[in-house]
């Protein structure tokens, strides 16, 4: 037990429970929840039992210690009330609103638990210990070397599944893999040429690819070993294949910051013993991964949606016979009743032709809602509409009809079933309210800031080049993660936020 507990060897546990999620990752897109124990399933069962044993050392290692619980316990105490009053609140909530919609307030703390307080309470593990610069490399490079291969491999196998499998029956595999993009590209299934590996959302190991880039890139600027290189390639390479905008778009804009990093702490500030031949290879990689995108399913996707615009003489025939309803809609009476029958069933048969998926047509319902559904339909174009923007404009109309004050505090709930916005802050101010976003997301952010206000008060020593990488990974997925979602919508990128926060945190002290 001695053992177990003494810090450096704590630390390791704390960076295995890291380790292991690209691992139970995996495991969820092969067994998901085929074998389950008291409703939970296996994957859930092992981070729990993880993080228990974690929190037992924990409490073994600190017992003597209690400055180490005192910031437990007070927000301990703010989540109890917190939640207190979020269950009172979604208690209120109107089920009839939503379609699928099941309030349980059981639910709603283990959700909130799995997925928030867990990698919440490593942070603070994380914060109670040293995480030295060596710890930071070893986790980067060993999450960066395991997804690349995973995602590299099963793509040139062509047993890798798609990234856009959201939009497609079930998990799929991709039909190109990279050399048939220049070969034989499938040009009616674009999406089908985009490879997420073996992991469960191509969304989510988009952002943790673009979290962990900017350290590979330091390292083969730190190193200059040929290996460090290779799996600058072999990640950005990944990324490309991931073929989300974050991931493909964002190795580009990692590498071009790098450059500049190079340039300002490596040639003029001469931090970093840099070459010219070291920048001419750094300048190359960002070149073939340049073309490799221009090149890639990403490009042909954007392409194709732009041209999906177009509104076709069809489309243009439904809005006409759209715009007939509105009088009747308006009328009241039992006219008004059948034609509003009729125009649901419009909307659910021809959902596509106006760019509207049929998940939101039967989560709103169209007879409940039909002005507002009449609005989206006879809008100007057929566009494919912004999901993100759409949401918000349901969101809109939910909070209306529930009419009820406090939800914009303290949230509608995960079971109300509202869907996910695909933007972080705002998806989590959607379920839990202001008050709950700044309870569950906001202490990582509050140590980010006391760490970049110690560093200004410390610039003399501490604006190094390893802080601007961190500024590249942290800044840019925060960006993204407002833009894009996906970084606070699961354990596994939780987790390693979470670390390279508290690495963050930890590195001012050893300059």
């Amino acid at each position: 037990m001695d053992k177990l507990i003494q810090d450096k060897f704590y630390v390791k546990q704390l960076l295995a429970f890291v380790g292991l999620q690209p691992l139970i990752d995996i495991y969820r897109v092969f067994v998901e929840n085929k074998i389950e124990f008291a409703g939970i399933s296996l994957a859930e069962w092992i981070n729990i039992l993880a993080f228990g044993y974690l929190c037992v050392l924990f409490v073994i290692k600190n017992f003597r210690t209690p400055k180490y619980y005192v910031p437990l316990v007070v927000y301990g105490v703010a989540f109890v009330l917190y939640f207190a009053l979020h269950a009172w609140n979604i208690l209120q909530f109107n089920e009839d609103i939503l379609n699928g919609a099941e309030i349980s307030v059981f639910k709603e703390l283990y959700f909130i638990i799995r997925v928030y307080l867990i990698p919440l309470v490593v942070f603070y593990m994380m914060l109670c210990v040293k995480i030295h610069t060596k710890s930071l490399e070893i986790v980067t490079k060993y999450l960066s070397w395991f997804i690349s291969i995973v995602i590299v491999v099963t793509n040139l196998l062509k047993v890798s599944f798609v990234s856009y499998a959201g939009s497609i029956e079930g998990n799929a595999f991709i039909t190109r893999n990279i050399i048939e993009w220049f070969t034989n590209p499938d040009a009616e299934n674009i999406a089908y040429m985009t490879s997420k590996g073996w992991f469960y959302m191509g969304n989510q190991i988009g952002i943790i690819l673009f979290m962990l880039y900017p350290f590979t890139v330091m390292y083969a600027m730190k190193y200059k070993k040929r290996q460090n290189y290779f799996l600058v390639l072999l990640q950005g390479i990944a990324m490309i294949m991931v073929g989300t905008k974050v991931a493909a778009f964002g190795c580009v804009l990692i590498l071009l910051s790098a450059l500049g990093i190079v340039v300002v702490f490596g040639f003029i500030l001469k931090q970093i013993p840099i070459r010219v031949r070291d920048f001419v290879v750094l300048c190359s990689i960002t070149l073939g991964l340049t073309v490799l995108l221009l090149n890639s399913p990403i490009i042909s996707m954007q392409t194709q949606r732009g041209e999906s615009s177009i509104v076709d003489v069809e489309d243009l025939q439904l809005r006409k016979e759209m715009k007939e309803f509105e009088a009747d809609l308006e009328a009241g009476g039992e006219v008004a009743r059948a034609e509003i029958i009729k125009f649901a069933k419009t909307i659910k048969k021809y959902s596509s032709a106006y760019g509207i998926d049929k998940e939101f047509v039967e989560l709103f319902d169209v007879e409940d809602n039909y002005m507002f559904w009449y609005k989206i339909a006879v809008s100007a174009n057929n566009d494919h509409i912004d999901y993100r923007f759409f949401k918000k404009m349901i969101y809109t109309e939910v909070l209306k009809k529930n009419d009820n004050q406090f939800d914009r505090l303290l949230g509608i709930g995960y079971t109300s079933n509202f869907p996910y916005s695909e933007q972080d802050f705002v998806g989590q101010s959607i379920w839990f309210g202001s008050l709950g976003t700044a309870l569950l997301i906001g202490p990582y952010f509050l140590c980010a800031l006391y760490t970049v206000i110690y560093i200004l008060k410390n610039r003399q020593t501490n604006m190094r080049y390893e802080n601007a990488f961190f500024a590249v990974s942290l800044g840019g997925i925060t960006a993204l993660s407002i833009m894009a979602g996906h970084l606070f919508f699961g354990i596994f990128s939780i987790v390693i936020f979470a670390f390279l926060i508290a690495a963050f945190y930890h590195m001012q002290k050893e300059w």
